[in-house]
């Protein structure tokens, strides 16, 4: 399984004399950054990417039957402000991420736990830090997980940015809770 590239070894050097924002009530910055992950699987007959990941649309990355050791990454043009990240499992009963790294570009590392397993927002709040990279790597996951993936991933700076609302819950007859994305890249 690949590992996620060096947190330096991208074709450039911390950018962190250029910052997209100040300090102040902005919204979701994940957008605004290009998505990787280590692998990619099938959900519901279909290829799934990174791509979806960060954009708000409920597009969920699922792991190519992976559990601990995937990893996903958000790499911005531009360094950020941020102090609060949201995270998203896939809403179903069977997978789901029972702890995981946040590691910034920085040095900073942050410790999960267990994500919701609902499809709601789980808040990691920290210090606020200037980072252009982040990446998150699952380090455990549940008994039943046969493919960890995530919803969404999205990035704030403020107290203000407020989650999105949760994800449809499961539903086993028709395990279609999201609007499937662009194949793998």
């Amino acid at each position: 399984m690949p590992s996620p590239a060096p947190l330096m070894s991208r074709a450039h050097a911390r950018r962190d004399l250029v910052i997209d924002q100040s300090p102040g009530g902005l919204t979701n910055q994940a957008p605004a950054a290009t998505p990787f992950a280590s692998s990619f699987g099938i959900y519901n007959g279909t290829a799934t990417s990174a791509a979806g990941l960060n954009d708000g649309t409920n597009t969920p990355w699922v792991s190519n039957s992976g559990g601990a050791g995937q990893w996903v990454e958000l790499e911005f043009p531009n360094a950020l402000h941020m102090n609060i990240i949201y995270l998203y499992d896939r809403g179903n009963p069977n997978d789901q991420v029972a702890s995981g790294t946040l590691t910034f570009d920085d040095g900073t590392v942050i410790s999960t736990g267990p994500l919701n397993n609902d499809g709601s927002a789980t808040a990691i709040i920290f210090p606020t830090i200037l980072a252009s990279k982040i990446v998150f790597a699952i380090t455990g996951v549940s008994a039943t997980t046969t493919a960890v993936g995530l919803t969404e991933f999205q990035v704030c700076y403020d107290q203000k940015c407020a989650p999105s609302e949760s994800f449809p819950p499961y539903d086993a007859r028709t395990d279609n809770m999201w609007r499937l994305g662009a194949l793998p890249r």
